[in-house]
């Protein structure tokens, strides 16, 4: 039985995945005896062979009502009213294609009007299976707000956690993630967006606070931690995430892009666990999580980020030994692909053999990785330690 979700139960960047579906013959002759629309475009081999995209497209209200569908698979909010509906026709959509659906909170908000009520803006897209978006756009919805107010999930409630990186794609799903569980979050960034994503957070009743960290850095560090306020002091989970790329094949590699990537990847992840730890001693309780990476196999062109990743990976382990005795747990998480702006850089074609070889067939969404991550941070993994959790898809299954 699927859960309610009420209004407060919504976190701003919060992903949502849809299942799949494989359009069919059947939905093509289904729709077009529904809307008289027997166009041969959609209804004939030979006919749409001889049209701009060579092949049988679908009718563009077809995948539009397929979205909707996908979208009501995904979720079951307490949804009072539809406010807004916005649709753009992107790509065609062919016979054939395996469609899912992924949407994003953009926005959310008390309403004015009537306390009871929030309202919810919703990025939408739906992407065929070589991860191409066919179709975009945005909901808002009016969602009701749960009687008697939010319930806190208590599993990391006073708890103070610090997520390096924690403007990005997976660190911001991971400050909301952690917030959401209760903890109090410190998001600490040199990137854009770190007080908005902090405030967003504080409006909707959590705790964080943003901080300008520079992870390799050492005097950076020192002055975060003296000048945390009271209610953050005490950091009990780490979560190193920040990171960068520099990709570029071994002979072409400079110096910067070798040491710039090492500098953050893994002297920062370094540092990182060197003031948590130190923080967390004689607490008694301690979680340090590391962001690893799939990359850690090999990866054209990343040698500098491979290497990096590896290196994060050792540190885990040894970490893991030095501190157990202090009752502090650390373990790592590797990604594989993430649906981030990163991603989202990556040339099309390319992307899509990638996305080929994935046995999900899709990304992960940054609250996937965000969701692992969690639990980590949380009791329910109270005898892990010095592990790497592999959340690829199934991508690498095999290749060990």
């Amino acid at each position: 039985m699927s859960t309610t979700l009420y209004f407060d139960d919504l976190i701003a960047t919060q992903s949502l995945v849809s299942s799949r579906i494989t359009l069919t013959e059947t939905h093509i002759v289904l729709f077009a005896g529904l809307t008289g629309d027997f166009n041969p475009l959609h209804m004939d081999e030979e006919s749409a062979r001889q049209g701009t995209f060579g092949r049988r497209i679908a009718h563009g209200m077809l995948a539009h009502s397929i979205s909707t569908g996908l979208r009501s698979s995904i979720d079951d909010w307490a949804i009072i009213a539809f406010l807004e509906t916005h649709r753009r026709f992107v790509a065609p959509v062919f016979a054939g294609d395996t469609l899912h659906y992924v949407a994003e909170i953009e926005e959310l908000r008390k309403s004015q009007s009537n306390p009871a009520r929030g309202i919810a803006r919703v990025k939408l897209r739906l992407l065929n299976q070589g991860a191409e978006v066919v179709q975009d756009g945005e909901d808002v919805f009016a969602v009701a707000c749960r009687p008697g107010g939010r319930v806190m999930s208590p599993r990391l409630q006073g708890h103070v956690a610090l997520i390096t990186g924690g403007a990005g794609g997976i660190g911001s799903a991971i400050c909301q993630r952690l917030a959401q569980e209760g903890a109090a979050v410190i998001i600490a960034d040199l990137g854009p967006g770190v007080a908005e994503l902090a405030h967003s957070l504080t409006t909707r009743g959590y705790q964080a606070i943003a901080v300008n960290l520079d992870v390799s850095s050492r005097d950076s560090w020192t002055a975060v931690m003296a000048d945390l306020p009271p209610a953050f002091k005490a950091v009990d989970i780490l979560v190193n995430v920040a990171g960068i790329v520099r990709d570029r094949t071994l002979i072409k590699m400079t110096d910067e892009e070798w040491d710039a990537v090492i500098d953050v990847n893994l002297r920062g992840s370094w540092m990182g666990c060197q003031f948590g730890l130190a923080a967390m001693v004689g607490h008694g309780w301690g979680r340090i999580i590391n962001i690893a990476s799939t990359a850690i196999l090999g990866t054209y062109g990343q040698a500098n980020y491979s290497s990096a990743k590896a290196g994060v990976v050792g540190l885990t382990h040894t970490v893991a030994l030095e501190a157990a005795r202090h009752g502090v747990l650390v373990n790592a998480v590797a990604p594989g692909i993430v649906e981030t702006s990163i991603l989202a850089s990556v040339p099309e074609e390319v992307r899509a053999r990638w996305i080929a070889k994935m046995p999900l067939g899709r990304p992960a969404q940054p609250a996937e990785i965000a969701s692992v991550v969690a639990f980590l941070a949380s009791d329910d993994a109270s005898y892990m330690s010095g592990q790497v959790l592999i959340v690829d898809g199934g991508a690498t299954t095999g290749d060990y």
